[in-house]
């Protein structure tokens, strides 16, 4: 995405989950938007309450309700002609086309509870399209990680060191937009001629002298 707005540069200093910087989140809202109208179309469409679960009962729902109870009067209108029929109170037409409503009405309950079956497949897949739509609108805010390692002594906090884009920069996956320094302890690292190597040891005490500076700075051996 394309940078919006730069919320932090150089010697900045703030906390884990702090924004840095804003991409232009418009396309992402729209996707949003459109993906929260889907889902609620579909869930409408069926009666849905709200998302259904794997293996939620759908017997209850309007479609599924109606055709059963079409499928249980029929069945009930065929057993009272199959007890009527010896006393030829009923024609065998009627009794002959009985049988097959019976059986085209079974099949319409079933139809029913397989549609509802899949139209609750088709929510939960809208659902997830929301969450990616979702997910894609919160990742328009570029934030400071949290830190795996960190001094105990004192809560995370991180200073910008360097920015490396600019408003209207557009970003690619993987490009590097800050660089931070977490934590209050200086890693210095340097190299020690291997005839020296052995008398360095991890906890020993380092005075380092930096041009800038008349005192040295103390610290240990990692």
């Amino acid at each position: 995405g394309r940078v919006q707005r730069i919320l932090a540069d150089i010697s900045t200093r703030g906390k884990p989950g702090d924004v840095l910087l804003e991409l232009d989140a418009t396309d992402a809202r729209l996707a949003v938007q459109q993906a929260e109208r889907s889902l609620q179309a579909e869930l409408a469409k069926w009666g849905f309450q709200g998302v259904p679960e794997e293996n939620e009962d759908l017997s209850q729902l309007p479609s599924v309700r109606s055709a059963k109870a079409k499928f249980e009067l029929s069945t009930a209108r065929f057993e009272r002609m199959q007890r009527l029929k010896p006393t030829g109170s009923v024609s065998e037409d009627d009794f002959d086309q009985a049988r097959p409503d019976l059986g085209v009405l079974e099949n319409e309950w079933r139809k029913e509870q397989l549609l509802a079956q899949s139209s609750a497949a088709i929510a939960r897949l809208r659902a997830a399209d929301l969450a990616i739509a979702q997910q894609r609108l919160t990742d328009c805010q570029v934030r400071a990680p949290l830190p795996t390692l960190t001094d105990p002594e004192y809560e995370p906090e991180y200073i910008v060191s360097e920015r490396l884009v600019s408003e209207g920069s557009l970003l690619r996956p993987g490009t590097e937009v800050f660089r931070l320094v977490f934590g209050r302890t200086l890693k210095l690292r340097l190299s020690v001629p291997e005839l020296h190597a052995a008398s360095v040891q991890p906890g020993q005490r380092v005075d380092v002298y930096p041009s800038s500076m008349y005192q040295p700075l103390s610290g240990s051996v990692a």
